[in-house]
């Protein structure tokens, strides 16, 4: 499993004033036969430089540069010091020589998605930046199937899903994903921060240690900016909705319309239930009401139909949604009048 890992607390004997250091040594990534030793933060691996120059073109090319005579050894073997974290490098380097073990059934925590990330984009390791993607692909947010799968679906084989993601670490994910190539993730991340308490999210989440985890400011406005949008085009929606969901062939539009006002009643408390999460009214749920006010299956079938392209609509314009300047408000208000 890619969190099971330890440190060793003994202090390793090394063979250069790098010995002056408090270090410890990794205790199930140290090999006796290793041939570099890795350093970060205040901890050593020893691995192989043939595994690590298999996997990552960074780390090829790296040993292939000469080393000075009085390079830092310890127990003679070269040492190479990372400005990685001790733990983001324990996933990494626990997944290349063990595997991706969860795939067989366990799932991977965050911590370790996001050692996958940064290491897996830094060092070309095209394997362990796959599995990370493969996961967080879960909050890009493209279709309302995707929403629906994030928020409703199977939640057995990924952490990135809303039954298992916390606050910190939805706030987290936002802060890991700003590169442009992850756009469409860092926008999902940040609209599930807007469903974080005002509160946290202004003054920030604790994670499983006890840190605080915050938006920058950049995102932190972004996501103020984007709640009062969303609270608006989900009013729009909930009233719009059950308005327009009387069928041409109804044959009970009587009954029909009855249904449709208890519709509406009940979707004024999901408003305040939901405020800032238009894409959170699930479609059982929608089902379940519209057959309770015994509206017929045609006006049922339209009502569903009609709200999963409003969703989708949202979708096809969240980026606007979270964007500020005098550009993006004309962007949003004009994407807003298809609702």
């Amino acid at each position: 499993m890619v969190e099971s890992h330890k440190l060793s607390k003994k202090r390793p004997r090394t063979d250069s004033l790098a010995s002056k250091d408090e270090v410890v040594r990794h205790e199930d990534l140290w090999f006796e036969d290793g041939s570099i030793v890795l350093v970060a933060d205040d901890t050593q691996f020893r691995v192989h430089k043939s595994i690590l120059a298999c996997e990552s073109s960074v780390f090829q090319d790296m040993f292939t540069v000469a080393q000075p005579d009085d390079m830092e050894t310890v127990e003679g073997c070269s040492v190479l010091r990372l400005t990685d974290s001790a733990e983001d490098l324990g996933y990494v380097l626990w997944a290349l020589y063990h595997g991706l073990r969860y795939k067989n059934g366990e799932m991977p925590t965050w911590f370790t998605l996001r050692a996958f990330l940064r290491l897996g984009d830094k060092y070309a390791l095209e394997e362990i930046y796959a599995e990370a993607m493969h996961h967080l692909n879960n909050l890009a947010f493209r279709t309302v199937q995707d929403s629906n799968t994030f928020y409703y679906g199977d939640s057995s084989t990924s952490c990135i899903s809303d039954a298992h993601l916390d606050p910190w670490e939805v706030v987290d994910i936002a802060n890991n994903t700003k590169d442009p190539d992850l756009q469409r993730i860092h926008i999902g991340a940040l609209y599930c921060c807007c469903q974080i308490p005002l509160k946290k999210l202004l003054y920030g989440v604790k994670d499983s240690n006890g840190a605080r985890v915050k938006l920058c400011s950049e995102d932190l406005l972004s996501c103020l900016v984007a709640r009062e949008r969303l609270h608006v085009v989900l009013c729009e929606a909930l009233d719009k909705a059950p308005c327009d969901a009387l069928s041409s062939d109804c044959q009970s539009l009587n009954a029909c319309r009855d249904a449709r006002d208890a519709i509406v009643s009940c979707m004024r408390i999901w408003d305040r239930e939901l405020e800032h999460h238009p894409l959170g009214m699930d479609k059982g749920f929608l089902k379940d009401i519209s057959e309770q006010s015994q509206m017929c299956t045609l006006c049922t079938q339209l009502l569903l139909v009609q709200y999963a392209a409003t969703c989708q609509k949202i979708l096809d314009h969240l980026p606007a949604f979270f964007k500020s300047d005098g550009n993006a408000e004309a962007q949003w208000k004009l994407s807003t009048e298809q609702y």
